[in-house]
């Protein structure tokens, strides 16, 4: 998405109240967050429209400053972090690699990726509602989620053409986590690969 380019004075209060929201916004995937993040919405969109009215009348010219500012808003909220044995996963900072999300809404909603970062090193992201792969539950309360796997170089191929929707072949089949669908299975994965550790550690 190409976020319009306006252009404020460093020194202006619009300036300083965009900043402020950068850093008061999370940086995490929260699941089942829709109120929540309508209500944020909100709030910012009129502490930028009661900034902005000071500087501009015209409504095409706040609409693109909102607009811009959203759009970061929401960038910095699908962003997520996780440390993982002492290295460092950021797909904020990673190159996204593959992608796909469902047209679904609602609590089976889901979305998978794989990146590579800098040292040629790649992982796999995936978030998702209450009836994915992806649930959490406690004490009987389940909701969605989000883990981040680091992968073995040999599996990636692989992944990144389930995660693209491209067709497998009978040597893909033998990658650990793919099922008989094509399909691929995080956690399943993480018991072979990463047999050492408890496969729910990889959650964010």
């Amino acid at each position: 998405m190409e976020t319009p380019n306006v252009r404020v004075c460093a020194h202006s209060p619009i300036e300083s109240l965009i900043g402020k929201e950068r850093i008061a916004t999370t940086s995490h995937f929260v699941s089942d967050c829709g109120a929540a993040r309508i209500l944020e919405c909100e709030r910012l969109r009129n502490r930028i429209r009661s900034t902005f009215t000071m500087f501009a009348t015209r409504n095409e010219v706040y609409s693109e400053f909102a607009n811009a500012v959203l759009y970061e808003f929401f960038r910095k909220e699908s962003v997520m972090e996780k440390r993982i044995f002492g290295r460092k996963y950021n797909t904020d900072t990673a190159k996204l690699v593959a992608f796909k999300e469902t047209e679904t809404q609602g609590v089976g909603h889901y979305a998978e990726s794989v990146y590579r970062k800098r040292n040629g090193e790649y992982f796999f992201f995936g978030r998702g509602g209450a009836a994915t792969q992806y649930t959490e539950c406690e004490y009987g309360v389940c909701a969605g989620g989000c883990v981040i796997v680091p992968l073995d170089i040999i599996d990636v191929d692989t992944i990144v053409k389930v995660v693209d929707g491209c067709e497998l072949d009978k040597r893909d089949y033998k990658c650990p986590g793919i099922d008989d669908c094509g399909r691929f299975d995080w956690f399943y994965y993480c018991t072979v690969v990463h047999s050492e550790c408890d496969p729910n550690m990889f959650r964010c």
